[in-house]
């Protein structure tokens, strides 16, 4: 099943470099939730802006384009990037506070253990989650492509 989707955004082209693109997108008309979605955009002085690929149409500073976008999976990514290690942190909590219970020569150092055990569970599980994310998923999220000229800039 795939889990991403594609929306249209409609904007202004403010750069081209060879097949790289650099467009304004109107933040009036940015769906909030679908943009954050998409990852694409940075804010810049002019509103959001973002790097697309133009799709072989003759584009130029100032027109006006459709850009499709690809959203991601946030909550995958959210799953991944915090709460996996979040988990971590207390699982090594957990087991750091047993230790001591357990071997009462540990109690006096019983804080540090643990304190030592819960980042050893975060860092192992930041560490599983980053190898996970290059061996299982995408690589690369695809960029945004550039699949309407919708008007031409006024040269004069």
């Amino acid at each position: 099943m795939d889990d991403k989707e594609t929306f249209r955004e409609q904007g202004i082209v403010a750069a081209v470099e060879g097949d790289r693109v650099t467009v304004v997108i109107n933040e009036d008309q940015v769906d909030e939730e679908r943009c954050i979605s998409c990852g694409a955009c940075h804010r810049g002085e002019k509103g959001k802006t973002l790097k697309a690929v133009s799709s072989g149409i003759d584009i130029g500073v100032g027109d006006t384009v459709v850009v499709e976008c690809t959203t991601k999976n946030v909550y995958l990514a959210i799953i991944l990037i915090f709460l996996l290690p979040l988990l971590g942190l207390g699982a090594g909590a957990a087991i750091g506070y047993l230790i001591p219970l357990w071997a009462t020569t540990l109690k006096p150092w019983h804080t540090g253990i643990t304190v030592f055990l819960s980042l050893v569970g975060m860092t192992f599980t930041f560490l599983g989650v980053m190898i996970y994310s290059r061996w299982r998923m995408e690589p690369k999220h695809p960029d945004p492509v550039i699949v309407e000229l919708v008007g031409r800039a006024d040269t004069k």
